[in-house]
């Protein structure tokens, strides 16, 4: 039992735990192997499946199974857990009432494994279709049959940039992704890890299996509690300074046990689950909104937001005070060349005279075949240019150069793994003023892009303060997506438009007749505002003029544009035609006072 109270999954409950062993003696030595016409009479009457080469060693007898019960009812009647020791060197195991191991050489991660099955309550993650049909697609905590990324049970805990269903042997054992091959069959079923301890032995459980213990502790509500819990200390990061070290610690107040799970942006942190989660320097990529879930037997609650930037300076890192920004824009769409460019515009702002702001600029067709992506454009071509101006930069092919690799990850973006790749990409420093992002194909070609700009810098000003996208909008899978990233320290209050008819104003041919646009959370895919037809409203037209933003001169067009105000985090801003027609539109995000 000291490697189960050792092991990772339930060493945070070790100093809660108490173990008995029970001895009782048998009259043979060994277990019961049917297969082999072995016969071994045992007190619990244990054996092997009959089957050739069985790994399955359990308690099936009646009479062993009353005696397991008359055992535990004379010794230990208020027990959580048993499990049960065969005397053979044969290898086996079990899970259910009671978790079967032999004392094998492998006994040890037997057991282990046998206790995701019968304490945490995990299904197996290898294959063996022999016995598939044995056992239903009940609910289990690592296990799924569902390949949308929204519907996933772990899908907090992964990035977006990982292909949803997951195909590659990850370079991070621990990484979470959908590989198929789980719950005993080779098709349509999925598992979180590529190799956990539910699928091979002596391999790391992975946070999704970690969970489930985790919440089996909960179940057992050892301690009565009567509520959820509270916080008595937020985590503060009045001290922090960018660039140094981070450390946010909470503390719970109520009963306990207690667990934790750190959130940024949204997204569950692998690993993170003590009561301080500390870091010994930060970048960039450590920039962003912190919580963290504190669970007991009677669920779970979140600690306030905590802010972090390359702005904090000591005394910061509350979740309230001024409003947050734009960093990050990237938007998905049909590209070809001519008038089927894929055109981004944003606006640089608020920066002071002579000052400049670094950017990332990608262009990704090839690689999106990677995330499952159909027609990716096959060679495109970006260009930079202020408006109406000629190119600043361009870039056909990003060629693997180091820079652009350091660049990207800094800011969080998914790497370009292929250095003879044919995506775009290209680094740029720019004053204030309106910008444009193009994309084409190259000799005319044409297929799905991905355009990102980045704050490389992270720079309050000069910033980005609006972005906008045109683009052929199709239906199912060729809508318009344009995701846009905020950070904090405070909420954003943005207008957001979608504009179809009105494009036609400015000699557009083809736009689309009836835009509708809905914004979502991308860590949660929750709708955080939505709109059909603007209807000439007095507050709209007022943030047009606050923004910037060109008039919508109907007030019976039938464009689409939300004010929404949204938190620090990742959102994506949707639009498609309310009768799944096709047309040109434009989607625009302006910040707001």
């Amino acid at each position: 039992m000291n490697t189960i109270l050792d092991d990772e999954a339930m060493s945070p409950f070790a100093s809660i735990t108490n173990v008995f062993a029970i001895f009782v003696a048998s009259n043979g030595s060994g277990t019961t192997v049917p297969n082999e016409n072995i016969t071994r009479d045992t007190y619990y009457k244990a054996s092997y499946l009959d089957r050739p080469n069985a790994r399955l060693v359990y308690v099936a007898d009646s009479t062993g199974q009353a005696r397991i019960n008359t055992v535990l009812a004379n010794n230990v009647p208020d027990y959580d857990y048993v499990a049960l020791l065969i005397n053979s060197t044969r290898y086996g195991g079990a899970g259910g009432f009671p978790m079967v191991a032999t004392i094998d050489e492998d006994s040890l991660e037997v057991l282990l494994h046998e206790s995701g099955h019968s304490f945490a309550g995990l299904t197996d993650e290898y294959i063996d279709e022999a016995i598939a049909e044995q056992y239903p697609n009940c609910g289990y905590a690592n296990f799924t049959i569902k390949t949308n990324r929204n519907e996933i049970v772990w899908r907090r805990f992964i990035q977006e940039s990982t292909p949803i269903p997951t195909t590659e042997t990850p370079t991070d054992p621990l990484q979470v992704g959908l590989w198929e091959g789980s719950h005993y069959r080779t098709n349509g079923h999925y598992r979180p890890l590529y190799d956990s301890k539910m699928r091979s032995l002596n391999q790391p459980w992975g946070a999704i299996n970690l969970r489930a213990f985790a919440q089996a502790v909960h179940d057992l509500d050892i301690n009565s509690a009567s509520s959820t819990p509270n916080v008595s200390q937020q985590p503060n990061a009045s001290s922090y300074i960018a660039g140094g070290a981070l450390s946010l610690s909470v503390s719970p107040s109520g009963t306990g046990p207690f667990t934790y799970q750190w959130i940024k942006d949204g997204k569950f942190l692998r690993g993170e689950t003590n009561a301080t989660l500390t870091r010994a320097k930060t970048s960039t990529s450590d920039y962003g909104v912190y919580t963290v879930e504190i669970s007991n037997a009677k669920g779970a609650i979140n600690s306030s937001n905590v802010t972090i930037s390359a702005t904090s300076t000591g005394g910061g890192g509350s979740s309230n005070g001024s409003s947050g920004r734009l960093v990050n824009l990237s938007v998905r769409s049909s590209a070809g060349s001519g008038s089927e460019t894929l055109t981004v515009g944003f606006v640089v702002g608020e920066g002071s005279t002579g000052s400049t702001k670094s950017l990332l600029v990608r262009a990704i067709g090839p690689t999106l075949g990677n995330f499952g992506v159909a027609n990716a454009l096959p060679d495109p071509a970006l260009i930079l240019a202020p408006l109406n101006q000629p190119a600043v930069a361009q870039n056909d092919n990003w060629g693997g150069d180091q820079n652009l690799i350091n660049l990207s990850s800094s800011v969080g973006a998914f790497a370009l793994g292929d250095s003879a790749s044919l995506d775009a990409a290209l680094a740029q420093s720019i004053g204030n003023g309106s910008f444009m992002a193009q994309v084409a194909g190259v000799s005319s070609a044409t297929g799905v892009a991905l355009v990102e700009v980045y704050d490389a810098d992270g720079v309050a000003a000069p910033r980005l303060v609006n972005i906008s996208a045109r683009s052929r909008v199709g239906t199912g899978a060729d809508v318009l997506i344009a995701g846009f990233v905020l950070q904090g320290p405070g909420s954003t209050r943005l207008l957001i438009r979608a504009v179809g008819p009105t494009l036609g104003d400015f000699g557009v041919s083809g736009v689309l007749p009836d835009p509708s646009l809905t914004i979502r959370s991308q860590s949660t895919s929750d709708v955080l505002g939505q709109n059909d037809n603007w209807a000439g409203d007095a507050a709209l037209k007022t943030a047009f003029t606050t923004s910037g933003a060109f008039a919508l001169p109907n007030d019976n067009s039938l464009d689409a544009a939300p004010i929404v105000e949204l938190p620090p985090g990742a959102y994506t801003a949707t639009v498609a035609d309310d009768a799944d027609r096709e047309g040109v539109a434009l989607v625009e995000v302006y910040e707001l006072p």
